[in-house]
């Protein structure tokens, strides 16, 4: 039994250590309001944009007041792919067009409301080195995720990290499926967009009562983490001290040992990187399928599907022929490749079935994609 000399220290440093981690964790967290606009932590302004792929413009209007955002919006039901956007820009008449550094924030945060019940997109859009140049915004990188908005109101958290960018935007800057990072610290806007599953022809209201940013500050952290290291630190040599004063009392007395663990990567993201890294390598394999990948990998069939699911927003099969219709793609426009020949050199057995597959994703079939005939890209607003 150890002796009181040893006890109450110990329970008094825990004690301690205990307090110092929940006041870091309450000074060391961010919280800031965008809404009020007139007190928000960041200069902003709100826009609208109504437009579609073809046929009528979506209509939108804005409804903004001290306290919230509001829009109104109608999407064709006779247009291709209309859309309505609510777009938040973090600049002013006064501060210009600045890139403001979101690094500390992990979340956002809306209270919003939709009349009827919607399914929308939050798109947060970042400067891309080499790419992106103000002030065209289509040009930043745009990281999205979908969101459920019922009639009643509900709480929304955007995790920023799990934020994804859209096919069609690496396509169109030639940037690798697996390119998923986004620069939170060259943030310009952020956008609320509807999505396919909104009603057309039907007059839609959403209303974001608040938007907050919440983080967390280093500094409190690093400051208690040194601290409390160097407090028990203390503890313990005053403790090996003792021990070692009293080895003649107690011959029993095993050393105690201070190391650091070995740092490693997470199980989580070697699976992911080694299955895209494989898919990257093995799509034009005709065979491949979703138990080939998941014993080669060793890894389980739902773990896959979960992993492209959060990367990509696709399914395996999804995956597998997005890879293979982008090289076909490549294939017939910049080496001039046969259709069939461009097919089954990318992995398809099937011709029709490419055919098929390619026409439902570019829009148009491979041999007009050829000849830089106009398409329709079934992809351009996802």
């Amino acid at each position: 039994m150890l002796p009181q000399k040893i006890i109450i220290p110990f329970v008094l440093l825990l004690l301690l250590s205990l307090i110092g981690a929940w006041g870091t964790a309450r000074f060391s967290t961010l919280r800031h309001d965008l809404l009020p606009a007139a007190k928000s932590h960041f200069p902003w302004r709100a826009t609208v944009n109504g437009g579609a792929n073809q046929g009528p413009a979506a209509a939108i209007d804005l409804r903004e007041s001290a306290n919230a955002l509001s829009v109104d919006f109608l999407l064709p039901a006779e247009a291709t792919y209309p859309y309505a956007a609510l777009g938040v820009t973090l600049d002013d008449d006064k501060f210009g067009a600045p890139l403001m550094d979101w690094s500390r924030y992990s979340t956002m945060v809306l209270n919003i409301k939709c009349q009827p019940a919607n399914t929308l997109v939050f798109s947060l859009y970042t400067q891309e080195p080499g790419i992106s140049l103000l002030p065209d915004i289509e040009s930043f990188r745009p990281a999205q995720s979908f969101f459920n908005c019922t009639e009643t109101g509900n709480q929304v958290h955007i995790d920023f990290a799990g934020l994804a960018t859209p096919i069609w935007w690496l396509e169109k800057y030639q940037l690798g499926v697996a390119s998923q990072s986004h620069h939170m610290s060259r943030v310009r806007s952020f956008a609320i967009i509807n999505s396919f599953q909104s009603a057309r022809n039907i007059h839609s209201d959403i209303t974001i009562a608040s938007a907050t940013l919440e983080g967390h500050t280093p500094a409190p952290i690093y400051s208690a983490l040194a601290i409390g290291i160097m407090a028990w630190v203390a503890f313990t040599v005053w403790l090996t001290l003792l021990f070692v004063k009293n080895k003649g009392k107690h011959p029993h007395h095993q050393a105690n040992f201070i190391y650091q663990p070995v740092a490693q990567e997470s199980k989580y993201h070697r699976e992911k990187n080694s299955l895209l890294d494989y898919l990257a390598s093995e799509y034009i394999n005709p065979k491949l399928t979703l138990e080939i990948t998941a014993i080669a990998l060793g890894i389980n069939r739902t773990k896959i599907n979960q992993f492209l699911k959060e990367e990509t927003g696709l399914t395996f099969a999804s995956y597998l022929n997005r890879l293979r219709l982008m090289e076909a793609a490549r294939l017939l426009t910049e080496k001039q490749m046969g259709v069939a020949e461009a097919a089954y050199a990318v992995g398809f057995g099937n011709l029709s079935h490419f055919n098929r597959t390619f026409k439902k994703e570019y829009g148009c079939s491979p041999s007009s994609y050829k000849k830089l005939e106009p398409c329709v890209n079934s992809n351009a607003l996802t």
